[in-house]
């Protein structure tokens, strides 16, 4: 399979966004079943349109990574850099997301009562962005989404919804826990990364 994606860049970012990707590959999965397991990573920023593979390629062509499990059969699809120039822009506000969301500053994490409107993945990264910001606050320093694992597919999860941060590396790499429903079940961890501000 080779297929070249048309996304447009989000709101003022001058990169395709993590969570056009993860929403547009959802799309190219099986309709009639969900998978047990998923993990989508995004290996470096890019700003131009990117292509859709099924096979793996050499680690420094690749974009991006989703694999999920269906079964016993695993699922992989890469992005590779198409050179293409990204022509469109939308709106995005992911204030509003934050805006119907409670801090819990003894548990450090961030829940969303209601639905805001937008997908499951802007939903968790607009909340875990906001959720690093008001717990770090560095200098100079910009977040990135830089990885997804879930236990359960997002469909399954359940307002309430929660991100928890939980722990990092060398203050790079910074983990935080995804919670759904009132029981607060784990249904994966969400990643970001913390890079130097160049603009």
């Amino acid at each position: 399979m080779k297929k070249k994606l048309n996304l447009c860049f989000k709101a003022r970012r001058t990169y395709i966004h993590g969570t056009d990707i993860f929403n547009t590959l959802l799309k190219m999965m099986p309709k009639d079943k969900e998978p047990s397991k998923l993990l989508f990573s995004i290996h470096k920023s890019f700003h131009t349109q990117p292509i859709v593979i099924d096979r793996a390629v050499k680690n420094e062509e690749i974009l991006f990574a989703f694999k999920a499990m269906y079964n016993d059969e695993m699922m992989q699809l890469y992005g590779i850099d198409s050179k293409e120039q990204v022509t469109c822009r939308y709106d995005y506000d992911e204030k509003q997301i934050v805006s119907l969301c409670d801090f819990s500053v003894d548990q450090k994490e961030l829940t969303l009562e209601h639905a805001s409107g937008y997908s499951f993945i802007e939903n968790i990264v607009a909340m875990n962005k906001h959720l690093l910001q008001t717990l770090f606050s560095p200098s100079n320093k910009k977040w990135f989404f830089t990885k997804l694992q879930m236990y359960h597919f997002p469909s399954d999860t359940k307002l309430p919804l929660s991100v928890a941060y939980r722990s990092d590396f060398n203050k790079t790499l910074f983990k935080s826990d995804i919670l759904s429903g009132e029981k607060k079940k784990s249904v994966g961890s969400i990643y970001f990364n913390l890079v130097q501000d160049e603009s």
